[in-house]
């Protein structure tokens, strides 16, 4: 169970990283704008950058390649 939840620390670390930097806007609060569709192109660079350099494929889902 211990390496269950360390496991899951890891990847909650990712996902914060690659969110945090992505640039939305500091108001964002769901609504569409030309801001927060760079921030949505930016995680998805993210994710595959993430996924490439670690070989973990679990947030996969959440990218559009």
């Amino acid at each position: 169970m211990t390496d269950d939840i360390n496991d899951l620390d890891v990847l909650a670390n990712a996902w914060v990283s690659i969110v945090d930097g992505a640039g939305f806007p500091a108001d964002f609060d769901g609504t569409e704008s030309p801001e927060a569709h760079r921030a949505t192109l930016n995680v998805e660079e993210r994710i595959r950058d993430y996924i490439v350099s670690s070989g973990d494929t679990r947030l996969y889902g959440l990218s559009i390649f």
